[in-house]
Formats: structure tokens, sequence, C-alpha cells
């Protein structure tokens, strides 16, 4: 698992909106819609820095939790034969 963070984590923290997205290229700017680390940072922008509430943050809590499903339902896939579930 540690040998995925440069891979998986690191590249998130670009795409997040940490740094300006309008700078980086368009062919680049697919990328960070299927990052979930960017809309868990706008959920937190949008609450912390604009003091909105959950109609603000529906969108991007449902896309984690979509994610989130995708994620475990691929994990369930690709180690189905190491382990019994």
């Amino acid at each position: 698992m540690i040998q995925f963070i440069p891979l998986v984590i690191v590249p998130q923290v670009f795409f997040s909106g940490l740094f300006d997205l309008g700078s980086i290229s368009p062919w680049l700017r697919w990328l960070t819609h299927v990052t979930p680390l960017k809309y868990g940072a706008d959920a937190l922008r949008d609450v912390m820095i604009r003091g909105e509430g959950w109609n603000a943050i529906r969108f991007e809590v449902f896309v984690l939790l979509g994610l989130s499903v995708a994620f475990m339902a691929a994990n369930v896939f690709a180690l189905r034969k190491h382990r019994k579930i």
C-alpha cells in the first residue's frame, strides 16, 4: 500500500484545488473530476470559508459516497481471487 502513495495520493493534492486549477493544461483538467480529494476540499472550503450549509455541499457529499462505493466494489472484484468473501 505504501508504494501507491506517490502514484495515487500525491497527484490528488495537486488536483484538489490547493493550487490554481485555471493554469493547468486542459488535457489534465479532466483528471480533477475523478479524484475524491477535490470534492472533499470543495465541500470543506464551502463550509469553512464561505459558511455554506448542507444545500451547498450536497453534490460533493454524494459524489464522495459514489466514489467510495465504486472504489470498494473495484477492491472486491480485483482482490476476489486472493481472499474469500
